[in-house]
């Protein structure tokens, strides 16, 4: 029996995957970074997804080794995956002349492409040092149709994102609201900031790999649907998870208790696997006034038993007073035994640890560090 002409790449989701900010320097002084990257197509591998955009930053400004990377471009398994790379602000350098693999191809001018005929064009656009994507954007508006386009780019999302790039102070190539109110993408996805986030169908996709321990929680890269601008969340299997954690203490008469529930609901929070809880590298600092010093130092240890510290550290008390004025420590306790019935409208409230250290910087006369 003949089968009939019948097209079947309408009927095909092209996808692709994207990642940024692996910042890798070499093998030998951050291998982590590169198994990160290992990962990422690994896991597109499994998902039958042939084609990577790495959005900025894929090599530092301190050191940049292309062969390593190239090397693992070029393995059987990877070497009919297509990678796109947009330089950043740390490898801006980078142009068609740095590599030579034949499925890498560096991105260094704005562009719009259709990678299949039923999808949503992109406009890849690289970074570049004192512009903003709105600018570039308005020179390619006439051939974007508003509402069915796609933005890859790196640089700043100035209006959305509130917590901004820790290791790099400043802007870099903003985009605004404005920007996407005038020229609608159906989608953004940018590089820049680690830390991975998504709001009003903007994506940082955060890094892969995360570069110490400020980058904290686990690592992602994305799934993109190209027909429907749709957004998967792919988890990275890095080698490890970061938690920098900040607690408060009370000299409240269960002190031990009181702080090992917390400690165990912030555990809980973090909802690890088996597995994971290997992976996990911990900094943790105590704040505020206890009882009796050597006893929390036991406490701590014993709570975290089961983790490892970042970089062989241990927990960070020194910002941990003795309360010896028993006037102060008896109001503490009253405060602390009202606070813990508050049942507050986090909507209208902050939340319970920010009130325990505004109390106790209100009762101790303002010693006590902030948190923030």
């Amino acid at each position: 029996m003949k089968l009939k002409n019948i097209d079947f790449r309408k009927y095909k989701i092209l996808k692709i995957a994207i990642t940024a900010d692996l910042h890798l320097m070499t093998k030998s002084r951050n291998p982590e970074r590169y198994r990160g990257f290992e990962n990422v197509l690994e896991a597109m591998l499994e998902k039958q997804i042939d084609h990577l955009v790495l959005a900025g930053d894929t090599f530092d400004a301190s050191g940049r080794n292309y062969a390593e990377f190239e090397e693992i471009c070029q393995r059987g398994k990877y070497k009919n995956i297509q990678i796109n790379i947009l330089p950043g602000n740390h490898d801006v350098d980078l142009n068609t002349k740095s590599m030579s693999s034949s499925n890498v191809e560096i991105i260094t001018k704005p562009v719009i492409r259709n990678l299949d005929e039923h999808t949503l064009p992109i406009l890849f656009l690289p970074y570049h040092k004192h512009s903003t994507m709105g600018g570039f954007i308005a020179e390619k508006k006439s051939d974007l149709p508003a509402g069915k386009w796609i933005l890859l780019s790196h640089g700043d999302w100035i209006e959305g994102l509130h917590e901004p790039n820790p290791f790099e102070p400043g802007v870099y190539m903003p985009l605004t609201r404005s920007d996407l109110e005038t020229y609608r993408p159906a989608l953004t996805v940018l590089g820049h900031i680690h830390k991975p986030y998504n709001a009003e169908n903007v994506y940082y996709t955060g890094s892969p790999c995360g570069l110490d321990i400020r980058e904290t929680g686990r690592r992602r890269f994305l799934i993109v649907d190209l027909e429907t601008a749709s957004v998967e969340s792919v988890p990275v299997a890095s080698d490890f998870i970061y938690f920098n954690e900040t607690f408060i203490v009370l000299p409240v008469a269960d002190e031990r208790e009181f702080l090992q529930q917390k400690i165990e609901n912030r555990i809980q929070g973090w909802q690890l696997s088996v597995e994971e809880k290997t992976k996990a590298r911990l900094q943790i600092r105590l704040m505020g006034f206890t009882s009796d010093k050597n006893e929390l130092q036991k406490t701590v240890k014993n709570c975290f038993k089961d983790f490892q510290f970042y970089k062989e550290g241990k927990p960070d008390l020194s910002q941990v007073s003795l309360a010896d004025n028993e006037n102060l420590t008896e109001i503490i306790q009253r405060v602390s035994a009202k606070i813990q019935h508050l049942s507050p409208d986090l909507k209208y409230f902050p939340d319970v640890e920010a009130i325990y250290m505004h109390a106790l910087q209100t009762i101790y006369g303002g010693k006590v560090a902030r948190t923030d």
